[in-house]
């Protein structure tokens, strides 16, 4: 493809005919071809710089990389940033053409100076592609940083970049955000510009790609509009949103001014759904009008986002290095656009360094097919097109009373682990940090101290070639290079434990002693001076792990040592004895005696006394010489004769030892064969403490007493047992009476004497005549 058929693609001709028409234009690219070659032997790196204000903080970005690169020089030179603010005088009020005459010739500016080897800038799309031509005729490195227009990079220029994604990827992860944040009906509202229509129509196409499930329904788009970039009256669109029925959230690809105005317009008429932008609106005075409104949680529950490559809550160094050094050096804070100027130059270098040249060409494809590096905006490396790969933005809001940043989910988040897996991304520019002459991605030590590598023969203390190239040769691999290893042929397991900064095993407590074989390897020095072993250790002759300088028993036995030893105190190191009883716990039976056990001395076990073995310490023993007899029944917990039931005597001595408190209470036998027992006055079985008849004599109770302790009178006649001679008449019986007295006491009645007693005598006065020939079975006298 010529450079005529690409001015034709984007309408413009002109721009090669006023090249074409002027003499200066190009000599100076003749002149610039010509004096390629001497552009090495110059002592600064020429560097353009298109935007239309020189106090914007791009610029104030580009400076300050500037100027901590010239504090080290690139190349052996200086880098001079030459500034064009031309594009200041562009507005709406111009042509289209007369616009892209005032950036060709901003670009031209740029291609008639011979020195310069690239530029940046150049804001917009509408500036850049047309610019992007003069440089690419002119053989110039051009980095747009904020062009995202498919159009910059579609006619594939080799001196062309763009550092921002393209609208194509723009819209897709912002379809992604409002598919994540579940936004399903939206407003679409864009300029008729060539950023703005391009935006939405792949915002579209890019929401039409989400799924359509019954639980993620597809996005609807409700509603559509687009005005001329100097509409300025928004009242018809306010009263179309109004009519708009419900939707999620409002899409805006406009300018930034244009999008304010339409914000405030909306929130004036109480609209509040969240806008969402493209990166156009990272923006200070839209922020501005947020923070307005959406401060408000419970109006503003969804917030309004724009998605930006500058998160300045990121953890990288070279982030926060840059925050800090920007607002340091400046009256403001850093945005968007000075990370961008920033890493610009960044990349510039980065080319510059790893081509080792400052020819544009060279710059060009060494930027081309670079690995990646990492910048204060993110990781870097482009397509072969010059279009920066894809790079997941953050999306920027407004909550709490602060900026925070939404991630959303995509291959693009991903991007980078399967760009340069398993390798570590170093930072823009830094392609040689050990300053050894190998670059990084080549150098297998690529972190060695610049400090050591200016101070070695290279050629003879550092690997220049094979596995190891850029490492300090370290024949014995202890970590040390030979040029100050002071023990070249350290042994694997002699480096175990660590190596010093000479080269020879640790030895941290200056014994002697290297810590490998060290197994006490952080004595004192009061230890040290009191003579260690060979294993590094404070001499223990008896081996109980106190040293002998501190041991008060230093030679104990293993029998000694089989319980223990104090570890601390006046006894250390002697064997230990738990109860201070003076008898060590390994000789000792009791070694948990107490202090009261102990007072009343100790056996030679270390137990406490028991003289009459009752096992009763004489300590505790109220009954401290009882004799064998009185400890056949056993002892009680003070040592004493155990008496079960209390009544005063031992059960070794007691015949009935288990009398109720009743029994003892009433007295119990204190001698005889009944001691122990209930006393039973007159021995009838009965204890007094229950007998109604105290006194019986033995003919009373020769015939049983009763449970009171009376004398038995069982068919309860009147007439005791012990006399009775029936003592089982029936109540029958008893009837008549019984006699009282005589030889038949106790039996029936019986008055006249005829052998049939009266309970059952039909004549029970028979007379001695009536009874001469006999009485029969009633008692009456025979016929």
């Amino acid at each position: 493809m010529t450079i005529k058929t690409i001015l034709k693609m984007f309408g413009l001709i002109t721009v090669l005919l006023i090249g074409a028409c002027n003499r200066s234009y190009d000599d100076s690219k003749t002149k610039r071809i010509e004096m390629a070659s001497d552009l090495e032997n110059q002592d600064t790196i020429l560097i353009g710089v298109a935007w239309a204000d020189k106090e914007a903080s791009f610029v104030k970005g580009a400076q300050l990389a500037v100027k901590e690169f010239n504090t080290e020089r690139v190349l052996g030179k200086s880098i001079e940033l030459v500034l064009n603010d031309g594009e200041g005088r562009i507005s709406n009020n111009l042509t289209l053409r007369q616009r892209q005459d005032i950036t060709v010739e901003v670009a031209r500016s740029f291609a008639a100076n011979s020195r310069i080897v690239a530029v940046i800038g150049h804001r917009s799309s509408s500036q850049a592609i047309p610019a992007s031509i003069v440089y690419q005729f002119h053989g110039i490195t051009f980095i747009a940083p904020t062009s995202t227009n498919l159009n910059l990079t579609t006619h594939n220029f080799n001196y062309v970049f763009r550092m921002t994604p393209n609208n194509e990827e723009i819209a897709t992860q912002l379809a992604n955000y409002c598919h994540q944040k579940g936004y399903r009906k939206i407003v679409i509202l864009h300029s008729k510009s060539s950023y703005g229509t391009e935006l939405a129509d792949t915002f579209v196409s890019s929401v039409a790609k989400n799924p359509n499930t019954e639980k993620e329904p597809k996005t609807e788009i409700v509603l559509r509009r687009s005005f001329f970039s100097n509409k300025t009256d928004f009242s018809d669109l306010m009263v179309e949103l109004k009519g708009a029925g419900d939707f999620d959230a409002i899409f805006i690809a406009t300018g930034a001014n244009m999008a304010v105005q339409i914000y405030q317009d909306t929130r004036n008429m109480a609209l509040n759904e969240p806008f969402i932008g493209a990166e156009g609106l990272d923006f200070k005075p839209f922020w501005d009008a947020i923070k307005e409104w959406e401060f408000y949680e419970q109006v503003f529950p969804e917030k309004s986002a724009v998605p930006t490559l500058f998160k300045t809550t990121a953890k990288v160094p070279i982030s926060q290095k840059f925050i800090a050094n920007f607002n340091k050096e400046y009256d403001f804070e850093a945005d968007h656009y000075a990370a961008l100027g920033y890493d610009s130059i960044r990349i510039l270098v980065h080319g510059i360094k790893k081509s080792n040249s400052i020819k544009p060409f060279k710059i060009a494809e060494t930027l081309r097919y670079m690995p990646p590096c990492q910048a204060v905006t993110g990781q870097y490396v482009f397509k072969r097109n010059g279009d920066v790969r894809n790079r997941p933005f953050h999306f920027k809001l407004f909550r709490h009373g602060q900026f925070e940043y939404e991630e959303v989910e995509s291959d693009v988040m991903n991007f980078d682990k399967y760009l340069n897996p398993g390798k570590r991304v170093w930072d823009c520019a830094d392609i040689d940090i050990d300053q050894d002459g190998i670059p990084n991605n080549r150098d297998a030590c690529p972190e060695e101290s610049p400090e050591d590598i200016a101070r070695i023969d290279k050629n003879r203390d550092m690997h220049q070639a094979g596995l190891f190239r850029g490492c300090l040769v370290d024949n014995d691999y202890d970590r040390v290079p030979d040029f100050r290893d002071k023990c070249l042929n350290t042994k694997p397991h002699e480096s175990e434990k660590g190596i010093d900064l000479y080269g020879c095993p640790m030895d941290t407590d200056n014994d002697k002693v290297p810590d490998y074989r060290d197994d006490c390897p952080k004595d004192g020095r009061f230890e040290i001076r009191n003579g260690i072993d060979s294993k590094g250790c404070s001499i223990d002759t008896d081996k109980d792990e106190v040293p002998d300088y501190k041991d008060v028993c230093p030679r104990d036995t293993s029998e000694e040592l089989a319980k223990g030893i104090e570890k601390q105190g006046e006894r250390i190191g002697c064997p230990i004895d738990s109860d201070n009883d003076h008898i060590p716990d390994y000789l000792d039976a009791c070694p948990h005696n107490l202090p009261n056990e102990i007072e009343k001395w100790l056996d030679l076990r270390g137990c406490p006394f028991d003289r009459d073995q009752d096992d009763v310490p004489d300590y505790r023993d109220s009954c401290p010489k009882n004799k064998s007899i009185e400890l056949i029944k056993g002892v009680d917990l003070q040592g004493c004769p155990i008496d079960t039931d209390k009544d005063g005597v031992p059960d070794y001595q007691d015949a009935c030892i288990e009398n109720s408190p009743t029994e003892s209470s009433n007295g119990v036998f204190q001698q005889g064969h009944n001691l122990g027992c209930p006393i039973d006055s007159d021995q009838d079985g009965v204890p007094d403490y229950r007998d109604d008849c105290l006194k019986n004599s033995p003919i009373e109770t020769g015939k049983g007493v009763d449970s009171a302790g009376c004398p038995l009178d069982t068919d309860k006649d009147g007439v005791l047992d012990y006399k009775d001679v029936c003592f089982n008449n029936s109540p029958k019986e008893i009837e008549k009476g019984v006699h009282q007295q005589g030889l038949r006491i106790g039996c029936p009645m019986d008055e006249d004497q005829d052998g049939v007693p009266d309970y059952r005598d039909s004549c029970p006065n028979n007379s001695r005549f009536e009874m001469k020939r006999g009485v029969d079975s009633r008692g009456c006298p025979r016929r």
